[in-house]
């Protein structure tokens, strides 16, 4: 039973599930919330929940960085991903998503739509917390 007990926990910690905007700030809030640069990742997701890769996509500056969405519908169509979470960090520390934001996280949705991925989340780190497109109810 021990060894069974090990298996699951190390499991968790490679092969984490993702239930709610906390589980994916606590994931990456390591990566994101100190830099003074802003990176945007994909994480993506078996059909239990759990996430099978974190990918950075992109590196910016402090203020933007730039998302190439077919990029990101490549790589969901490579990894054969049955769910994606899009994260992002602002190094500002104003976690309130831009307009460019919201037009970046509606064309990644469109295009996942497409080969019938959804988008469960698109969550912003900041150094002090986090906000989810999903908790707001931003998300179509």
């Amino acid at each position: 039973m021990t060894v069974g007990a090990r298996a699951q926990d190390d499991l968790q910690k490679v092969d984490p599930q993702i239930s709610s905007s906390a589980d994916v700030y606590n994931l990456m809030r390591d990566k994101l919330e100190r830099a003074n640069h802003e990176e945007f990742w994909v994480l993506h997701l078996s059909r239990a929940g759990r996430v099978q890769s974190e990918e950075l996509i992109s590196k910016g500056g402090q203020f933007q960085t730039t998302v190439d969405v077919k990029l990101i519908a490549k790589s969901v169509i490579d990894r054969l991903s049955s769910a994606v979470i899009l994260c992002h960090n602002h190094p500002s520390g104003n976690m309130t998503p831009s307009a460019a934001d919201d037009q970046l996280t509606r064309r990644i949705q469109e295009v996942c739509k497409l080969v019938d991925v959804p988008v469960l989340d698109h969550v912003i780190v900041g150094p002090t917390g986090f906000y989810s497109y999903r908790d707001e109810g931003k998300l179509r």
